[in-house]
């Protein structure tokens, strides 16, 4: 299902796709009553205060502060916690997650989202094999395996869009993969894997509630020396500026020009009605149930 921030549209094959933006990228022509006058029932648009201020950032993208960037579609919704799940999941030493005595990954640390960056090809293959509704039994990536991570900022140099990954409750973790399941890669990096979209409540991309997560990812770096990336980063001192070195570079630089051509294309699509959420047959169609989490931490506090 198509979200326009609370309009609901059907997808058809003959959708835009998502090209990179320019430098000349012109200011996309938005109205308020899209944006603000038809919520969805469970979630809300933004407000027309936060819609203005990304209007006027978009307009001035290239010149504008990094720091503009790290704002939020729903400022109001931002609270502290007390602990995370990864307070006590996470071995960042060790670079893995906390396991059982008989090794294996505990009910309480196994992530229900999962995030994973990569270029609009990666979008569509997983548009053209998860569509609503449909009974997700069989591999969605064009054959290929889709690699995540428990931080929604961290593999951002692997392509210009970051999708969401929700995850069915009863989804087994293991330590090698196979059908129907999750399975995480041990070597020094947190990767997440699965082949077969079984695993899947529901998947989304182009969300201002996405938007957020990544953001308060980001802020993280200024608050603590030690966070959950794509491994485990241990700094000198907060700063968030870190993020430039905690991640990978294995395909772009992971540099602050990146970062920026990244969220304004992600500010562009959220403008312009682009996002989607999709669900698995038999998933209630929530928003707010999407974006919800049993597993509470710094970027997703539901």
């Amino acid at each position: 299902m198509k979200l326009a921030l609370g309009l609901l549209i059907a997808v058809t094959a003959s959708a835009p796709a998502f090209g990179a933006v320019t430098a000349r990228s012109k200011r996309p022509q938005v109205t308020r009553e899209v944006l603000v006058s038809r919520p969805t029932s469970d979630a809300p648009a933004p407000s027309a205060r936060e819609i203005a201020y990304f209007k006027d950032l978009l307009s001035r993208a290239e010149t504008a502060p990094i720091e503009d960037f790290f704002h939020l579609w729903y400022p109001d919704q931002e609270r502290e916690l007390k602990t995370s799940y990864l307070d006590f999941c996470v071995n960042l030493q060790r670079t893995e997650m906390v396991r059982e005595a008989n090794g294996t990954l505990s009910k309480a640390c196994q992530p229900d989202v999962l995030y994973s960056w990569g270029p609009e090809i990666k979008l569509k293959t997983i548009r053209s094999e998860l569509t609503d509704g449909a009974n997700w039994a069989k591999p969605v990536n064009g054959g290929r395996s889709v690699w995540m991570t428990i931080s929604p900022i961290s593999t951002y140099s692997y392509g210009a869009i970051p999708i969401r990954f929700k995850f069915k409750p009863q989804t087994t973790f293991v330590h090698e993969g196979k059908d129907g399941t999750v399975w995480e890669h041990t070597g020094g990096l947190m990767d997440f894997i699965f082949d077969n979209g079984s695993v899947l409540e529901s998947w989304s991309f182009g969300m201002p509630q996405h938007y957020d997560e990544i953001i308060k990812d980001i802020r993280q770096f200024a608050k603590t020396t030690e966070i959950v990336t794509y491994s485990g980063y241990r700094g000198a001192n907060p700063d968030y500026r870190n993020i430039y070195i905690a991640g990978v570079m294995e395909r772009e630089a992971q540099s602050e020009e990146t970062l920026r051509q990244r969220l304004t294309l992600m500010i562009k699509m959220i403008l312009e009605n682009k996002g989607e959420v999709h669900y698995a047959k038999g998933v209630s169609q929530s928003v707010k149930q999407h974006f919800a989490t049993d597993h509470p931490t710094y970027f997703n506090e539901d």
